[in-house]
């Protein structure tokens, strides 16, 4: 290719790349370019191509690899990590291996996953203490919180407004931290703007409405501006 034509065509490239890294949540863009980066640690201590093409064979490479995974050589940390962690660093080795064009190095002729690696992933599960689930929040707790805010004093109003945020959080806002983290989430957070209260039909400017008008409130709207297919979702709750 001529200079000009070689340029655009590498651009275009690197863009499409990029656009690959975006089909993910940006936690697991993040792990798959920390996993491959481990592979590239492992390779060059043993003066390997990180692409193995010299091998026919490239299961036993992988194996020690995630044994040194599974182990915490190679974990981000330093400490040993679960069976389901060292399967998510050998897929992003893999993904990195389809990014440039590589058959993935996991599977067999016959489009399996070799069973060295996951008869290996198999005993490792079973190794593993089981996973300690978070339970969700009973309605019951809903309900007490919400019996002692209406018996505290008036003058109490840091209980209050905090037994008011968390009646919100459970029945309003469902997962609230993805909707206020302009950081690390992948999703739009909340506005002042997209929050709407009204007594009946008349909408209040929240900015700048008197206490006393907001507490009379009716009803108040979230609205979702950034549906997949460009209309606007409100979301409603009538009654205080």
């Amino acid at each position: 290719m001529d200079a000009v034509t070689r340029s655009r065509f590498v651009d275009h490239l690197r863009s499409a790349a990029e656009t690959v890294g975006k089909g993910v949540s940006s936690g697991r863009a993040a792990g798959t370019v920390r996993g491959w980066e481990k592979w590239l640690d492992f390779t060059t201590e043993l003066g390997l191509d990180p692409f193995l093409e010299a091998f026919e064979d490239k299961i036993p490479i992988l194996q020690v690899f995630i044994h040194r995974v599974r182990t915490g050589e190679l974990a981000a940390n330093g400490d040993p990590i679960r069976a389901r962690s060292a399967e998510d660093y050998l897929r992003a080795v893999a993904q990195t291996f389809l990014t440039v064009g590589a058959d993935d190095p996991r599977y067999t002729s016959i489009g399996k996953i070799d069973f060295r690696i996951t008869r290996m992933i198999a005993a490792w599960k079973k190794e593993d203490p089981p996973a300690q689930r978070v339970k969700p929040v009973p309605i019951q707790v809903i309900r007490r919180i919400a019996f002692i805010a209406e018996r505290l004093p008036p003058t109490a109003h840091t209980l209050l407004a905090a037994s008011d945020m968390i009646i919100v959080a459970f029945f309003f806002l469902l997962r609230p931290g993805e909707y206020t983290d302009s950081t690390s989430s992948d999703t739009t957070p909340f506005r002042y703007c997209d929050v709407q209260l009204m007594i009946g039909c008349i909408r209040l400017n929240i900015m700048t409405c008197p206490l006393d008008k907001l507490l009379q409130a009716t009803s108040v709207c979230l609205t979702f501006t950034t549906q997949k297919n460009g209309v606007e979702k409100k979301v409603i709750r009538k009654g205080r």
